[in-house]
């Protein structure tokens, strides 16, 4: 993909100490959580920094933005600002680092300068060689802010007009000049190397200001984006409404606008795989009660192929479940493991791995005091994470060796999570808190704190970039994995138990009392609200692809096109539906019910395949509280590979074997 270079050249002479240098150190704290909110600059922007003084040095070379941390930046004792020197630098590490277009790809967009100084360099002599040939290097933008008060600034005005005085900038203004900065490196993206024409931030004239603001954006987006007549007209609509907005609003709004309209034109690269039944690809196991209802939101993918699933009519085939196993005694967590042979089972603390076909125990993880709450499997399926009381487990899943612990000081645990890349690990509990981990050495790199109540879930975005969290404070929040940041808080309507991303990242849904709501992720608009009946959850399943959704109302399962909005399908049974899972290829659907039956269906026409009866030998203990009338069938989900399927009724489990014959 090509690269947004932004060099941030820094004047780290003595004159900048205190306020100078703290507002630089702010400001680029600024430009960075701004430009981490823009999907696309995620993928595309690259930063370096470099600094300035009687020497000039390298800090950060170009560094992709997700990789970017901030450096420690340390002032000389000499007032020396050798800026010749710093730009001497900066055309050094242009030629080096800059990929040039070729027959073959394209090279990277024109770089953005952004530096920061006191005022009129030093180095007279040498800074007058360099300047000429500085001004004949290509550059989509260069932005230069003057820290020092009635500084003199002749030569800098010869670098370029963009220039700012930190001296005539409140602390407001000076907020919306770093974001000014980050909407000239978005718009730089799409700009096709034309000049940037923004409205300075530093404008007093309110009115003024906001009228020339719709005006030169109006002029940029059309010269720049070449938008078809009914776009433009938007924009312009867009603008009229939006001016009636302070002036920041106006300008954060119509930016977002425009970079999602832009970014969904744009086609980026598939994100890494993920596998069967859950958001991001862990088979997330729940702590089940007697009485209450199995895991309502799972989500499967497989890694998205060419054919898209549900497009193509399959062959005629049939499809024959047997009981292979049955476990007499209860189990209240349940998993397949990735090896589709073993099933992982909890009752309180107690967790062991049995064989699936004949129930034979194989392992066992041995440590937890507390009952343990959520167990999910890394994306490598090497490893196993298990959250219990105030601690999160990381185990080994062939030797089931505990290899870290992750604790929380007296927060209890309700969810773990692995991100797809196994980078990270993210845990929530009681408290309204959740964080974010380092895996590999069990660090903790942020406490995301926003939410009022209990947090039900946690999940990680494809692209492992983001993190959303669904909690009892009717909100879905969305947090930056880097920056720890809240990047958006949404309405649910009501207390929401799962919030998880499509396999493709393009979509996120969240399930909670009575509705099930679908979510564009990169403009965050509502597109679908599905009410479920009365004093049950909803439940939502993406497709393997992230095109269609799974959901489930009363006695109905049903396929969902995302983006017509149509309905493909739809599988009744008798009674209430409890649960509806994909097959990891897509090509079947699993739905469970209270008329005690379980019933497999071909995704791609909708028929019937077959129906079996789980909960019709099952015997209760006579001196538990078991009823006959519980027998319905809590949950139902396909081993990873499709061969096996899982029923849980009243905390019973079974192991079916699936035969497909033509």
């Amino acid at each position: 993909m090509r690269r947004l270079p932004i060099y941030i050249l820094i004047d780290c002479s003595a004159s900048m100490f205190g306020e100078p240098i703290e507002a630089v150190k702010d400001g680029i704290q600024k430009l960075l959580s701004s430009l981490r909110r823009d999907p696309y600059a995620l993928e595309s922007v690259w930063i370096s920094v470099m600094t300035f003084d009687s020497n000039a040095n390298v800090l950060i070379p170009l560094t992709e933005l997700p990789d970017f941390h901030c450096p420690e930046i340390k002032l000389s004792n000499s007032t020396i600002r050798n800026l010749g020197l710093g730009l001497q630098l900066l055309l050094n590490r242009y030629q080096k680092e800059i990929k040039s277009t070729t027959t073959d790809e394209k090279g990277d967009w024109l770089p953005i300068v952004v530096l920061m100084t006191n005022g009129d360099p030093s180095d007279t002599k040498r800074f007058e060689t360099i300047i000429s040939q500085f001004n004949t290097f290509p550059f989509a933008k260069i932005i230069l802010c003057v820290t020092g008060i009635k500084s003199e600034i002749s030569a800098l005005k010869r670098i370029t007009k963009d220039i700012f005085m930190l001296d005539t900038m409140d602390s407001h203004a000076f907020s919306r000049f770093w974001q000014w900065v980050s909407t000239v490196a978005s718009l730089s993206l799409f700009n096709n190397h034309n000049e940037l024409i923004l409205p300075s931030p530093q404008e007093n004239n309110a009115d003024k200001k906001q009228s020339k603001f719709i005006e030169e954006i109006t002029t940029l987006l059309s010269k720049s984006f070449h938008f078809p007549i009914k776009i433009s007209c938007l924009i312009i609509v867009f603008a009229l409404v939006m001016l009636l907005l302070g002036t920041m609003f106006l300008y954060r709004q119509l930016h977002q606008t425009n970079i999602a309209k832009i970014t969904s034109k744009v086609t980026t690269e598939q994100p890494n795989s993920i596998s069967n039944n859950e958001p991001n690809g862990n088979n997330v196991a729940q702590n089940l009660p007697d009485s209450v209802e199995s895991p309502s939101v799972s989500i499967s993918s497989d890694k998205p192929t060419e054919n898209i699933v549900l497009e193509k009519p399959s062959e005629s085939i049939q499809l024959t479940v047997t009981e292979v196993y049955k476990f007499t005694e209860k189990k209240f967590l349940y998993v397949f493991l990735p090896d589709s042979q073993s099933i992982l089972t909890c009752d309180k603390e107690k967790v062991k791995i049995y064989d699936a076909i004949n129930g034979k125990e194989r392992r066992s993880l041995e440590g937890h005091q507390d009952d343990v709450r959520s167990i999910v499997f890394s994306h490598d399926q090497k490893f196993i994470l298990s959250a219990s009381g105030d601690t999160a487990r990381i185990w080994d899943i062939n030797t089931c060796k505990e290899l870290r612990q992750l604790k929380h000081h007296g927060n209890l645990i309700n969810i773990a999570n692995f991100s797809p890349n196994g980078k990270y690990i993210a845990t929530a509990g009681e408290i309204g808190i959740a964080w974010i981990w380092n895996t590999e050495t069990g660090e903790l790199l942020h406490a995301l704190k926003g939410h009022k109540k209990n947090i039900q879930s946690i999940n990680f975005s494809p692209d492992n970039k983001l993190v959303i969290t669904a909690s009892y404070d009717d909100t879905v929040r969305i947090w930056n994995v880097l920056s720890g940041e809240e990047v958006q808080e949404l309405s649910v309507f009501t207390p929401p138990q799962f919030a998880g991303y499509s396999p493709d990242g393009r979509f996120f849904a969240a399930n909670s009392y009575r509705n099930i709501t679908i979510w564009d992720a990169v403009t965050y608009k509502l597109l679908h609200k599905i009410e479920s009946y009365l004093g049950r959850e909803g439940t939502v399943v993406f497709s393997p692809d992230g095109q269609f959704v799974l959901t489930i109302s009363d006695n109905t399962a049903q396929i969902l096109n995302i983006a017509t909005g149509k309905i493909l399908h739809k599988f009744q049974h008798t009674g209430n539906v409890n649960s509806a899972v994909f097959s990891s290829d897509g090509r079947f659907v699993l739905t469970a019910s209270n008329n005690t039956t379980a019933r497999i269906w071909d995704a791609v026409t909708g028929k019937e395949l077959c129906t079996f009866e789980p909960a019709k030998n099952i015997k209760f203990d006579p001196f538990s509280h078991d009823k006959p009338e519980l027998k319905y069938i809590q949950s139902a989900i396909f081993s990873p590979d499709g061969r096996f399927v899982m029923t849980f009724i009243s905390s019973y489990v079974t192991i079916w074997s699936v035969t497909e014959s033509k």
